[in-house]
């Protein structure tokens, strides 16, 4: 406020850009206090008479809490950063190079798409890696190569692009997902996936401001997944942090010699596949020989209805429960105003 009101009194323009809106608004609903957003309308209004110009960016879902704070910018329609298509991408790579590529064509371009699921910046981070490696795209570029470069780019994507992805991979798996669900003694998980109408996985997103709060975070997480293992033994926990996680937290929280929890970050790139593996490992695990089954006479479990709490005994047996379709895609478009 005081440096915006000095430029005025100077005759200098002022301009703020807020970037990752998200995480605000992530925040806001954890605490369920609205701090964050309610911080936003103020120094929305607080500089507006000081002639600055403020840009606000965000995951298009950090908006949709917060309609009222739409009236607070100016009348324009606001830019939205749309996924790009392969022949987008492919378009972008030869007019940066100046010709036609030889080595980078419509499959390259799509197997950068799918990697980076059409985000602009990713697929910009990405290419440029690439541009590197192959001196240019004048080398030859494998799809392994494509892959390893992948690899070392690390980019946070959205909690809720997260959170979408995971549920339609274990709805993939025969789970029946859904998210804010609560779990034993009143314990709210972001997202739970069931099998047979018991949670087999539950999923917690956190964001931290503070490095040394992670281990006291993962302990916490832990002390909720082993109340709610009363009723389901065997539930893995995953927790998820919004940035980057320190180096052995499980081992600094007491908790390296437990099963069952995992400690990952939003910028690894098998996530969403470290979570799908435990999953699937566990339900092998339950599956029983045909044999078995045959022999013990097990009736399969109805599936519960829509809207209906998870009820009923666990057993192998039965059939999985029908997938509840993911609310979002995997992830909508960025938006600033």
């Amino acid at each position: 406020m005081v440096l915006a009101a000095a430029n005025k009194f100077i005759g200098r323009p002022f301009a703020l850009f807020i970037d990752e809106l998200e995480h605000l608004a992530t925040f806001d609903r954890a605490s369920q206090l609205n701090q964050g957003v309610l911080w936003l309308k103020r120094l929305l209004e607080l500089l507006a008479p000081q002639a600055a110009v403020v840009c606000v960016a965000g995951h298009d879902s950090a908006w949709e809490d917060q309609p009222d704070s739409l009236q607070r910018y100016s009348k324009f329609q606001p830019l939205l950063l749309v996924k790009l298509t392969n022949e987008e991408v492919l378009a972008l790579v030869q007019t940066f190079v100046g010709s036609a590529s030889t080595t980078f064509g419509l499959p390259e371009a799509t197997q950068v798409t799918e990697i980076a699921r059409g985000n602009i910046r990713r697929i910009l981070a990405l290419c440029r890696l690439l541009y590197t490696n192959t001196a240019g795209f004048t080398n030859t570029l494998s799809p392994e190569d494509i892959r390893k470069a992948a690899d070392t780019v690390r980019v946070r994507i959205p909690v809720d692009e997260a959170i979408a992805t995971i549920a339609a991979h274990l709805e993939g798996l025969g789970l029946e997902t859904r998210r804010q669900a609560t779990l034993g003694p009143q314990l709210a998980f972001d997202l739970v996936g069931y099998i047979v109408g018991l949670p087999l996985i539950a999923v917690d997103f956190k964001g931290l401001a503070y490095d040394t709060l992670q281990s006291a975070e993962v302990r916490r997480f832990y002390e909720r997944i082993k109340a709610s293992r009363v009723e389901a033994p065997r539930l893995i926990g995953a927790f998820v942090l919004d940035g980057e996680l320190e180096p052995g937290v499980l081992a600094l929280a007491g908790l390296a010699s437990e099963t069952g929890l995992l400690a990952l970050d939003l910028s690894e790139n098998n996530l969403v596949a470290k979570i799908v593996g435990a999953v699937a490992s566990e339900i092998s695990a339950r599956r029983p020989s045909a044999g078995s089954v045959a022999a013990s006479g097990v009736q399969p479990v109805a599936a519960p209805q829509p809207g209906a709490p998870p009820t009923g005994p666990a057993g192998p047996a039965g059939p999985p429960c029908a997938g509840e379709a993911a609310r979002r895609g995997a992830g909508g478009p960025s938006r600033a105003h």
